[in-house]
């Protein structure tokens, strides 16, 4: 395809922009109809525009989603079910113990422990959340571990880095994760594969896992899976959860915790 020199790159870059601020999405195929470009092309001012923080790449095009937008999705996804979240966070938080090293996830519903925390002595929070490592760090004199890696705008958190290396020497005593999803065949599931390989490889590192997710979670299947169902030690979930379930997670020796 024959370029159109009469668009410089920098004026090129801000239509694209402007015209994403208007559609919100657009794919590499349909920019590169739009302003008679090759597709090569296209990738390369996504690529600048994405790393400016203009703009967030998708498979095959991007997308358009400024600060107040990525917050709303953020603080709508904490706060949706939040009593629940809350009754589960505060029961979760009875298991921890002064001196251990817990790591707690980037999911909405472990968050809500941070609270119930501030009274514990020589504990070590071993996190991705950008959140929870900025709260705990303003608000307490816990130890934290924020595990490093690039940013993921709609969960706050850090993926990317390899875990394995950063925990190679450290005990892990309890992993507090919440999940998109659970069913009994499928286990605790993701939306995001870079939060999902994190996950995996706490499961393996931590001593016991303690799945936290209300009873909204329970039933569906997310993108993957990052925990199978024999592998939880204890799960808290609320009492709006199916009784059979639960009855079905304890004949395999999970231990349920309700949150009432």
């Amino acid at each position: 395809m024959k370029e159109n020199n009469n668009l410089y790159l920098i004026e090129r870059q801000n239509k694209i922009l402007n015209l994403l601020k208007e559609r919100k999405r657009v794919t590499v195929r349909d920019l590169s109809t739009f302003f008679k470009i090759s597709e090569v092309t296209v990738r390369n001012d996504l690529k600048e525009l994405a790393n400016s923080g203009k703009i967030i790449r998708t498979h095959g095009g991007a997308i358009y989603i400024d600060n107040s937008e990525i917050e709303g999705i953020y603080n709508y996804r904490k706060n949706k079910n939040v009593i629940q979240k809350k009754k589960i966070a505060k029961l979760a938080s009875t298991l921890i113990n002064d001196g251990e090293v817990i790591f707690i996830d980037a999911s909405t519903t472990a968050s809500h422990i941070v609270p119930f925390l501030y009274d514990k002595m020589e504990l070590t929070v071993v996190t991705n959340s950008i959140e929870i490592a900025h709260t705990l760090a303003i608000s307490s004199l816990i130890n934290i571990l924020l595990i490093g890696g690039k940013i993921r705008r709609e969960a706050l958190s850090t993926t990317g880095y390899p875990v394995d290396y950063i925990l190679k020497d450290i005990n892990l005593s309890k992993a507090f994760m919440g999940a998109s999803g659970f069913t009994i065949e499928d286990g605790l599931s993701d939306v995001n594969q870079e939060e999902i390989n994190i996950k995996k490889s706490i499961v393996e590192k931590s001593k016991s896992l303690i799945a936290l997710a209300d009873s909204s979670k329970w039933g569906k299947v997310s993108f993957g899976t990052f925990a199978e169902t024999n592998s939880i030690d204890v799960f808290i979930t609320d009492d709006k959860v199916s009784k059979k379930l639960v009855e079905k997670l304890i004949s395999i020796n999970v231990k349920v915790l309700i949150a009432e």
